[in-house]
């Protein structure tokens, strides 16, 4: 994924002015987290987490937007602010991946960009923007819909109501330096120290797009664990400090997975990494509780399966 890609001088203006671009997505995008650090690459420890690939049309790029867990062969869960984005022409979704690195299989055909095509995008947020997601009363959930069935990976299994409340109370949550730890997984940016800054790691591919030729800013599935700090009814804090030997999110992981250990010793899911400052606490939309349930099943049961 860091090999140099070498290409000729129009392609080259090309890229030069797509990387300034990706600069300014960073601070433009609303509720942006740029990247997992503090962990390392996921491999195919999460084979479930995907991304959905976009034309961002204010900047003339392609990249990945998000991130998001499967939770049925045709539901990926993300963030509502990604959904708002994307109904509000940020991006113009492409489809969706699950390769754990992104690269165009075919530079000249979209279509092999991505695995799965989109039909549907349902949810928002309500009470935002970022800044106000620790507010109980705030909401932060979305699903995209697949055309097709996703085969060969198992959706995430959801978790019972209230599974953190009850290891909150049995004394399986602990706040500090050596407390409990749950896993965040998504595609995004690196972040390199100091100061703390956000860089993307893979040189941009020359793809065509609508008849011209475009960055194609690849990407790569990374997890990392940060430290429990606290809930309310809809939120759950993370401490995301390296200086805490934690690791955390920035957007282009939003919507993607927050795992904590069941009682079986397996990863549950438990919410949805939704927005939070460089180094500092992590927020993330509680997907344990009967709303965030009934969302989800409620886009189940429209597929009329």
């Amino acid at each position: 994924m860091n090999a140099r890609v070498f290409f000729p001088a129009r392609r080259a203006a090309a890229m030069l002015a797509g990387a300034a671009a990706l600069l300014l997505i960073s601070a433009t995008l609303s509720g942006p987290a740029w990247a997992i650090f503090g962990g390392g690459p996921d491999g195919n420890r999460h084979p479930n987490v995907g991304t959905l690939i976009c034309y961002y049309p204010q900047f003339g790029v392609i990249a990945p937007f998000g991130s998001g867990i499967l939770v049925h062969e045709r539901v990926l869960l993300t963030s509502g602010h990604g959904i708002r984005d994307i109904s509000a022409g940020v991006v113009i979704p492409l489809g969706v991946t699950f390769d754990e690195n992104l690269l165009p299989a075919d530079p000249e055909d979209p279509s092999t960009w991505f695995d799965y095509e989109v039909v549907g995008f349902v949810g928002g947020c309500r009470e935002y923007p970022p800044g106000t997601g620790a507010n109980p009363h705030a909401t932060d959930i979305g699903a995209i819909i697949l055309a097709e069935p996703v085969r060969g990976i198992q959706p995430a299994a959801l978790p019972p109501v209230g599974l953190l409340d009850a290891q909150k109370t049995d004394g399986l949550l602990q706040a500090g330096p050596n407390g409990t730890r749950l896993t965040v997984v998504g595609y995004g940016w690196d972040l390199s120290f100091p100061p703390p800054e956000a860089v993307w790691p893979f040189e941009p591919v020359p793809v065509v797009y609508d008849g011209q030729i475009i960055p194609f800013m690849g990407g790569q599935r990374k997890t990392a664990q940060s430290g429990y700090l606290g809930l309310n009814d809809a939120w759950l804090h993370l401490n995301q400090s390296p200086a805490a030997g934690y690791g955390g999110t920035q957007s282009g992981d939003s919507g993607g997975p927050v795992f904590c250990i069941g009682p079986d010793g397996n990863e549950v899911l438990v919410g949805i990494i939704a927005w939070g400052p460089v180094v500092g606490v992590g927020f993330n939309y509680r997907i344990d509780t009967p709303e965030s349930l009934r969302f989800i099943q409620d886009v189940i049961d429209s597929l009329g399966e």
